[in-house]
């Protein structure tokens, strides 16, 4: 084999780990590993608003192991309260850069701070692919942290067309006689990833490609939720024809370092 494709060979195996990591620290409990809390946060989700989440002082993103760049000179502070909505094709960069917000990836130039609680009350990734743990559908939606009365995860439940599951097993704490990720839709394994993050009820949801199965409508359910619940989003996909109204502002990559910055007329 020659170099390049040895070198090829390598940045694949690269991105699948990060892959595998994100999917291990899921299992986890989130990214209480990955976040470094670098101020305490008050109690008073109104004092949090205030706070920002990430800063971003010309950060440039190369594909692991090669010389490709993906985002150049990126200059932008996220902030807890405003929704940054990621766009762009396949391989553009919407993935890598989250993964350096997680704190899987390093920048190859530049400064990137983070603001940010411990744990999933900070903040809660959300994979394109869900990743579930061997348990019965009250861990699913809680992970392994927390208590929740039956009434709050009915709720959750309901509000995402999920109550056939119950009925499926028989109860929330029922053992469950099959893998979830060969049984379940891949639409009703993303609308179970939206129970945990409301579950949480972290300052932060970031999420990459996490509604790409579901309808408009869904989406729309779960973006008026997080508003609700005062969750910011970060939000990775390939288009903005839905998303876009529920954000402050959007962040479009080109996958070569080119970026553009637009900010909405509305602020959630």
């Amino acid at each position: 084999m020659s170099v390049r494709g040895k070198m090829s060979t390598l940045a694949e195996t690269t991105h699948r780990l990060s892959e595998l990591i994100e999917q291990l620290e899921q299992l986890m409990g989130g990214a209480e590993a990955q976040i470094r809390c670098l101020s305490q946060i008050g109690s008073e989700r109104a004092w949090k608003m205030h706070v920002y989440g990430w800063s971003l002082e010309n950060v440039t993103i190369k594909l692991p192991l090669t010389d490709h760049v993906l985002i150049k000179d990126l200059t932008l502070k996220i902030q807890a309260g405003e929704n940054l909505l990621i766009i762009g094709g396949s391989s553009s960069g919407k993935s890598s850069l989250l993964r350096v917000l997680h704190g899987l990836w390093d920048v190859n130039q530049g400064k990137i701070t983070c603001n940010i609680p411990d744990g999933p009350s900070g903040v809660v990734f959300v994979p394109q692919k869900p990743v579930f743990i061997s348990g019965c559908l009250r861990e699913q939606v809680m992970g392994n942290e927390g208590t929740a009365s039956d009434e709050n995860i009915l709720e959750l439940l309901h509000l995402l067309d999920l109550e056939i599951l119950l009925f499926q097993l028989g109860g929330l704490d029922a053992v469950v006689p099959w893998n979830w990720l060969d049984t379940l839709s891949e639409s009703e394994l993303q609308r179970l990833s939206f129970l945990r993050v409301f579950y949480h009820h972290p300052l932060f949801s970031v999420t990459d490609e996490a509604t790409c199965t579901l309808s408009p409508r869904y989406e729309e359910i779960i973006m008026q939720k997080c508003c609700d619940l005062n969750i910011t989003n970060i939000t990775a996909a390939r288009s903005g024809i839905t998303l876009s109204k529920f954000h402050t502002a959007v962040l479009s990559l080109d996958g070569t370092g080119g970026w553009s910055l637009d900010y909405v007329n509305h602020k959630l």
